[in-house]
């Protein structure tokens, strides 16, 4: 798990943040650009309304559905990651 869900500070939904950066000190340190290795896209939330009410978002399926590799997701992009194979 990358984190929890939550809406805390001045957002508007909730959301995931988080930073990569080559040191431990947030102002002493410089972001580093990342990707996921791979993902699975369930497709595209289609308005952010529900959830401001603590409501689960109506998902288009069809929209960036389907696995990606070596990108980001893109704003509003609900996704899932696979379970790594058994070793």
């Amino acid at each position: 798990m990358l984190g929890l869900l939550g809406n805390s500070g001045n957002t508007d939904a909730p959301h995931l943040h988080f930073h990569v950066m080559d040191g431990p000190a947030p102002l002493a340190s410089n972001g580093l650009p990342y990707e996921f290795t791979s993902f699975v896209g369930q497709g595209v939330a289609s308005s952010l309304d529900p959830m401001m009410t603590g409501k689960a978002a109506a998902i288009d399926g069809a929209t960036l559905a389907g696995p990606h590799s070596n990108q980001l997701p893109l704003n509003l992009q609900v996704i899932s990651f696979p379970a790594a194979p058994a070793q």
